[in-house]
C-alpha cells in the first residue's frame, strides 16, 4: 500500500491579468491552472480543492468573524527513490558475461607537442591607434 505526503496551499483570490484574456472567470481559471502546474512540477499531483471555515478577528475589540478559505490539496507518494532501489535489489541478477579480453599493446609514439598559440612577436601592446615606423 503506498503511503502519502501531502502539501496545501492557498487557493489563488485574486486574479492577474493575462494577455489574450479578457473574462474574469477565463483569468481566473488560468491563474488557478498556473498554480496547479507550478506544483506539479515538484513532483507533486493534485487531488483536490477544498473550502474550510476559519475564525478571523478583524480588529482589536470586534468579535471573531467566520469566513471560509479555498485550499489546493496536493499529493506524492512517500520514499519513492528507496521503493525504486528496493525492487531493483529484489530483480534477479543478470548472467555473469566474460571478462573482456585485453587489447594488444600498442607501441607508444613520441607525440609533437602542439602549439596553440602563436611565437609572441616584439610587438608592444596595442592599446590606441596603430602606428608603425
Amino acid at each position: 500500500m503506498a503511503s502519502y505526503e501531502y502539501k496545501v496551499i492557498a487557493a489563488p483570490r485574486k486574479t492577474k491579468k493575462v494577455k489574450g484574456v479578457k473574462a474574469l472567470p477565463e483569468r481566473f481559471a488560468h491563474n488557478l491552472a498556473e498554480a496547479i502546474n507550478a506544483e506539479t512540477f515538484g513532483g507533486w499531483e493534485y487531488l483536490r480543492a477544498e473550502t474550510l471555515p476559519i475564525e478571523e478577528k478583524p480588529g482589536f475589540m470586534k468579535s471573531k468573524v467566520e469566513m471560509f478559505q479555498t485550499v489546493l490539496v496536493f499529493r506524492r507518494e512517500k520514499d519513492v527513490p528507496a521503493r525504486a532501489q528496493a525492487q531493483t535489489q529484489t530483480a534477479a541478477p543478470a548472467p555473469a558475461e566474460p571478462a573482456p579480453t585485453p587489447a594488444p599493446a600498442i607501441e607508444a609514439r613520441e607525440a609533437a607537442p602542439l602549439a596553440l598559440d602563436p611565437e609572441p612577436q616584439d610587438e608592444g601592446p596595442r592599446l590606441g591607434p596603430v602606428s608603425r615606423d
